[in-house]
């Protein structure tokens, strides 16, 4: 029994970056084409990898083959894998608002999620201890008032 081998011709990452970087460099804030075409950058969130080579990125469908989406240098996307699982809920005009709209900092929450980390209770635990501290802080200037 022999195991089909897939056939397909992946595009690779370096005509797929050179093929969006006219439209996304400026519009996703890069400073100049150059700055966009340097390997290891996610189109979305703009992470880069360790190693800052391609490796890290995942090609990712803008439409899914499954709904009649090719393998074209037209429709994929190098996408870190955070962003590439965020991607995966989200069609047509929705794919593109989060496209564009998505930032460095939403990449890294929702790699911390996936992680098993929650940043708001983190945020809000270091909130409470702030003003546990300022209180404290308070307390102790106006016992120094009073002994003084």
């Amino acid at each position: 029994m022999s195991i089909p081998i897939d056939t397909r011709r992946y595009v690779s990452p370096r005509v797929i970056r050179r093929h969006w970087a006219p439209l996304l460099w400026e519009r996703k804030g890069y400073d100049s084409v150059a700055e966009f075409l340097e390997p290891g950058v996610c189109f979305a969130c703009g992470c880069c990898g360790a190693g800052n080579k391609e490796g890290n990125l995942e090609r990712a469908h803008i439409v899914p083959r499954c709904e009649g989406g090719s393998d074209a240098v037209e429709n994929l996307h190098l996408l870190c894998s955070p962003c590439h699982q965020d991607s995966e809920w989200l069609k047509g005009d929705g794919y593109w608002r989060w496209f564009w709209e998505r930032t460095m900092l939403d990449g890294l929450l929702s790699l911390a999620m996936r992680l098993g980390l929650n940043p708001w209770t983190t945020i809000q635990s270091c909130q409470q201890e702030a003003r546990r501290n300022r209180k404290e802080a308070t307390h102790v200037d106006s016992d120094r008032h009073k002994a003084g």
